[in-house]
């Protein structure tokens, strides 16, 4: 037996009946597990592109670039943080949408959602700190992206180049 059924059968009788074994036996979402199976094959691919021929900051440069991170500095410039509130989602750049999509950002508003875009791309304190973070924002962002934008990212940066 391997460790995970060890730990499952020290757990109390009733507990295993009623709570994990039901859970086991619902279906999973099929966008779900499209969504799961399709990730792991484009990160794959991201690797094995960006690893061989570019760095991790160039596949970040060129996620943030799909994302349309570039263009929150403008609305820094332009833009109290009052206004940014008023504006539809739809006219914001991309990142808020994609931004949205996270369980914490849910039912924020555009001012949150512009703070903690803003904090993202400035928060490292070192060089060395910034190359340490660097694969787990390139994750972070690759994740929040449906099927169809990672198809549409690996199309634009890997098969056009």
């Amino acid at each position: 037996m391997n460790t995970l059924t060890q730990r499952i059968h020290r757990l109390p009788l009733d507990l295993r009946l009623w709570c994990i074994i039901p859970y086991t036996y619902q279906l999973q979402n099929k966008e779900l597990l499209r969504d799961i199976r399709t990730y792991q094959t484009d990160l794959n691919l991201l690797d094995n592109t960006y690893g061989v021929q570019y760095t991790d900051s160039i596949l970040l440069y060129d996620l943030m670039r799909f994302c349309e991170f570039q263009l929150i500095h403008s609305y820094n410039t332009l833009l109290v943080y009052e206004e940014i509130n008023n504006i539809d989602i739809n006219e914001l750049p991309n990142c808020f949408e994609i931004w949205k999509r996270h369980y914490s950002n849910k039912y924020n508003n555009n001012i949150d959602l512009y703070k903690q875009l803003v904090g993202f791309l400035t928060g490292y304190s070192s060089q060395a700190e910034m190359q340490a973070v660097v694969s787990r924002k390139i994750k972070f962002i690759f994740g929040l992206l449906t099927v169809e934008e990672r198809t549409e990212f690996i199309e634009m940066y890997i098969l056009v180049r």
